[in-house]
């Protein structure tokens, strides 16, 4: 009887070890849609950075997307995300991360840019100005090359301002990995969160200073 328990006892931990619990970094939580990856940080409600990829051949059709604004709530995500009413009369746009423009071939894609976990309080001179600047040059320079991959997200920090839970950010980042003819070129922006009249190229900064004000190594 006691070897027979001994062997229960036995096939029971190995069964179980193979669902044991794992610790979720609400920080850092990983989730992968069907436009883009995020890492979402709870403690912030909205994620350290957005990951996608661009092509000249998904940028170019007759049959375009329908723009909706409908913004949605992701409760996905652990304890769910920011709500959209979080940012209602806060003064600051529900900012893009991944921009809608950026999937104008496929309505589901371009619905998904409106999920929450895509969204940072920006301000509006911001979001609608320089920003939109960039958005607009990084869809324009795409059909230059094979791919581009975009990494853009906020720098997030303890004692940032906040509207309801939600941080606002006082810097946001843009991440371009070029690639043409097996050849990658890294070019990173980083921007403050207000109005600019600059050239993009004053944005321009080492891929290292972007790794230490973010907290993240991105590839190089």
């Amino acid at each position: 009887m006691i070897k027979l328990l001994t062997l229960l006892l036995l096939s029971t931990c190995a069964l179980f070890a193979q669902v044991l619990p794992v610790k979720i970094d609400r920080t850092n939580q990983i989730k992968e849609y069907n436009g883009f990856t995020v890492s979402y940080n709870e403690l912030h409600e909205q994620s350290n950075w957005v990951l996608y990829t661009l092509k000249k051949e998904t940028l170019s059709c007759t049959d375009l997307a329908t723009r909706k604004n409908y913004f949605k709530d992701d409760f996905t995500i652990e304890t769910a995300s920011a709500y959209d009413e979080d940012y209602t009369k806060s003064g600051y746009d529900r900012g893009h991360l991944k921009a809608a423009a950026d999937e104008p071939c496929n309505q589901e894609k371009m619905d998904e840019t409106f999920n929450m976990v895509n969204i940072s309080p920006q301000n509006p001179s911001f979001n609608r100005g320089v920003w939109r600047k960039l958005e607009n040059y990084v869809r324009n320079i795409t059909f230059e090359y094979d791919s581009i991959v975009v990494i853009t997200g906020p720098i997030l920090s303890p004692d940032l301002k906040k509207i309801k839970d939600v941080s606002v950010p006082e810097h946001f980042f843009k991440i371009l990995y070029l690639f043409k003819d097996d050849v990658k070129t890294i070019v990173p922006y980083f921007m403050d969160n207000k109005k600019s009249y600059d050239d993009l190229e004053k944005f321009m900064v080492p891929l290292s200073f972007i790794n230490k004000m973010s907290g993240f190594k991105f590839p190089d």
